[in-house]
């Protein structure tokens, strides 16, 4: 009977082979797995490298734009502005000859009637050239409020303009955006190789798995060896066998 113990050898050797194997081929798998999720973080780091200067080329393109229309448009304004001031200068000069020539005739009237000098006739020439000197007053402030005004604006268009060119170089917003949604990208991905790692780990087999995969094989060795002792018992193959040898050797020796 010592035969039977042959198979559960035979399968104790097979079960730590095959618990080897098994180990073995989920390690490589979730090596395959880790390189491949490493090699996907790249290739989406280099998408998105690529479409942030898409976008930055774009964006600094629209910006140039704007600031060649900007230029035009104030160029525009100051030169409408300066055909206002003129008109507004010709205006005052005809209205500063039109008041000293009402003045004048004032002044005619009076010594023709011989009443130079009467209060009325002072107060309408004083009137009508503090009207003069309040209509410039109010022309100037208008034309200076024009100005601070379409300064500003240019300026304030223009600080738009630069905060969008810087906002995606280094220190702007875009830009920091950027390398933070990188950086957490990153970190995800040393994450997900860590845990690759510890998969990897524990997919080594232990002295445990050795051991039950070394009894298993011997259990199904034995049971093998059990199920061909029973067959073996039951059509007596062994005897059968044994005979027929017996009985070749007589037939060689008789022969003989």
């Amino acid at each position: 009977m010592w035969w039977m113990a042959i198979p559960a050898l035979l399968g104790a050797a097979a079960g730590g082979i095959a618990a080897w194997q098994q180990s073995d081929q989920e390690q490589k798998a979730l090596g395959k797995q880790k390189e491949t999720a490493w090699k996907q973080y790249k290739l989406g780091k280099e998408h998105s490298d690529a479409q942030y200067a898409i976008q930055r080329g774009e964006a600094q393109s629209q910006a140039a734009l704007a600031q060649q229309r900007l230029d035009q448009g104030v160029d525009m304004s100051i030169g409408q502005m300066n055909t206002s001031l003129l008109a507004q200068a010709f205006g005052i000069q005809d209205a500063q000859i039109q008041t000293a020539s009402n003045i004048g005739a004032s002044l005619a009237a009076e010594g023709a009637s011989g009443a130079r000098g009467s209060a009325a006739g002072e107060l309408i020439r004083a009137y009508e050239t503090q009207g003069l000197e309040r209509n410039i007053d109010i022309q100037n402030r208008q034309n200076e409020q024009a100005l601070l005004g379409l300064t500003v604006q240019a300026n304030n268009s223009m600080a738009d303009i630069v905060h969008e060119r810087n906002s995606w170089d280094p220190g702007g917003y875009r830009y920091q955006s950027k390398e933070a949604q990188d950086a957490y990208n990153r970190d995800i991905a040393k994450l997900g190789e860590s845990n690759f790692d510890w998969q990897i780990k524990q997919a080594e087999p232990s002295i445990l798995d050795y051991a039950t995969g070394m009894l298993q094989g011997a259990s199904s060795g034995m049971s093998m060896a059990s199920s061909m002792y029973q067959f073996d018992n039951t059509y007596d193959v062994s005897g059968s066998i044994k005979d027929a040898w017996n009985n070749f050797f007589k037939k060689k020796g008789g022969a003989a």
